[in-house]
């Protein structure tokens, strides 16, 4: 399946570099009335290209990574998201433009928008309750080529159960981050030591275990 970039047509690398390339042909074109010898434009654009890569490089390197999530302040009242935004920033030197939204609709929402628009964020916050929608909408890359370089995010390092959200057809679309999320079950504490039980639950092993005390 194609990936979004190439969906898209043109990644960030190769518009930068049209931009920084195109630019130095268009001012030699301007300097020599647009009609530049062969010879002598094919100089300036070997003198140019080095300086256009560098360019090119450094406005890369200082662009930053948008990152769509829900973690705004209202839910993620420990800071724990803007810690970990600073934490990747400082351990690979690219900067995160934090684009947080409401949950949960509101992030699903900008996110196709920006799509539909040609300027999609570059990473988003999925969940598993539409993720494997957008893939069959074909807006979201498969992640297999760039995987096979992380050892701690092959298949084995997750829950069998998480692959049915995450990989269709032979591509893997989304990286867990979250979870497992589990159900709670409040007891009173006082009906499992009239049965016998440690009253915090510490020696029920299973169902049966569970339900005694509720037995007449």
């Amino acid at each position: 399946m194609e990936s979004l970039d190439e969906r898209k047509g043109l990644s960030r690398r190769s518009l930068l570099a049209g931009l920084g390339l195109g630019t130095a042909g268009a001012l030699l074109a301007a300097a020599c009335g647009g009609a530049a010898a062969p010879a002598m434009e094919e100089q300036a654009e070997e003198a140019e290209a080095p300086k256009a890569e560098e360019e090119m490089k450094q406005a890369e390197e200082a662009a930053p990574v948008q990152f769509l999530h829900w973690w705004i302040p209202r839910i993620d009242q420990n800071g724990f998201t803007p810690w970990a935004l600073e934490e990747f920033t400082e351990r690979t030197g690219i900067p995160v433009e934090d684009v947080g939204r409401d949950p949960i609709e509101p992030v699903r929402q900008h996110f196709r928008t920006t799509i539909a628009a040609g300027t999609p964020v570059d990473v988003s916050f999925n969940s598993i309750i539409w993720a494997r929608d957008h893939w069959d909408l074909g807006i979201l890359m498969d992640y297999s080529p760039y995987l096979t370089q992380y050892p701690e995010l092959q298949d084995d390092k997750f829950f069998e159960a998480s692959h049915q959200f995450r990989q269709a057809e032979g591509a893997t679309f989304g990286i867990p981050v979250m979870g497992p999320e589990s159900t709670s079950i409040v007891v009173n504490g006082q009906l499992l030591i009239d049965a016998g039980f440690d009253e915090n639950g510490g020696d029920i092993n299973n169902w049966t275990d569970l339900v005694s005390p509720l037995a007449p």
